[in-house]
């Protein structure tokens, strides 16, 4: 009897437990562009987010030149193109994107308060083609001008951080 449960416990743990996925190991981030892009922008409402949405963005243009100066208009998406290293090469894996605000920080709505940063967390792949940013919207007036920093962490990990100069056009 012992050895048909040995033998029965031993197939289950051979055999009954599916492989574990590989855990996806991030090496770092290489930018390879940054500014004023352009994009198909799509809404997703967001509480957490001081505006109430977010966007994704499709069919990415990157910017003929690098710069990290930005002059809002109605259209204005900024930020930077990014190539995840890491390894399996296929793996999805989640980063927090942190966006910094200068003082007095993003206005929330109409509640007369602000916010001094917002984090969203998405998947990238490793290899080339991934983009962080942000999308002004269709008022300017109420946006903090200064330094904005949008930062890609991965856990306790700090992988890329870029500042850009926002100024009134």
């Amino acid at each position: 009897m012992r050895l048909v449960s040995f033998a029965l416990l031993t197939a289950l743990l051979a055999f009954g437990q599916p492989a574990l996925a590989e855990q996806a190991i991030v090496n770092g981030v290489v930018i390879d562009w940054f500014g004023n892009y352009t994009s198909v922008e799509k809404a997703v409402e967001d509480s957490d987010i001081s505006t109430g949405k977010r966007y994704r963005g499709s069919n990415i243009v990157p910017p003929k030149t690098n710069s990290d100066e930005i002059k809002p208009n109605s259209k204005t998406t900024f930020g930077f193109g990014f190539t995840l290293t890491g390894s399996p090469p296929k793996a999805d894996v989640t980063l927090r994107q942190v966006y910094k605000y200068p003082s007095p920080g993003m206005p929330i709505g109409t509640t007369g308060q602000f916010k001094p940063s917002d984090e969203v967390t998405s998947a990238f792949k490793f290899g080339g083609g991934s983009t962080v940013g942000y999308n002004i919207g269709s008022d300017t007036s109420d946006w903090p001008t200064g330094t904005w920093t949008i930062q890609l962490w991965s856990g306790r990990k700090l992988l890329a951080e870029k500042n850009f100069t926002v100024s009134q056009p």
